[in-house]
């Protein structure tokens, strides 16, 4: 996610932006500033484990986004080369975005720093 986000990000999202144009969607710009952007710091703060859920709704969008266009807009075969992986990679989204943070995440280290000062000031 971080390598497809950072393509874009740091060189020129013009194409892509112009790429979602020929499919007739609205907003074009936002849409792919938002895809952008949901890639590379979404996948960074995937990789970091810091807004863990948050990030993953927009990556979640992201990866589904591409089963769209495979499906509907493409070649219309959701088993595609594309459709395949973007599919793989929007049911790994899902099912981290349920299972939420790891042990080893930032988010999992906060929220016991969190509920440590609590008890403290309870006490």
């Amino acid at each position: 996610m971080i390598y497809h986000g950072s393509d874009k990000l740091f060189r020129n999202f013009d194409p892509f932006t112009t790429h979602l144009t020929t499919f007739g969607i609205p907003l074009s710009k936002f849409v792919s500033s938002f895809f952008t952007v949901s890639q590379f710091a979404g996948g960074a703060l995937l990789f970091l484990g810091l807004f863990t859920r948050p990030a993953l709704v927009c990556i979640v969008l992201t990866v589904f986004s591409a089963v769209v266009e495979a499906l509907f807009f493409v070649n219309y075969d959701p088993f595609s080369r594309k459709g395949e992986l973007a599919f793989t990679y929007t049911i790994i989204s899902f099912a981290l975005l349920v299972s939420g943070p790891g042990l080893y995440s930032l988010d999992h280290y906060l929220s016991r720093f969190k509920q440590t000062e609590e008890h403290d000031e309870h006490l």
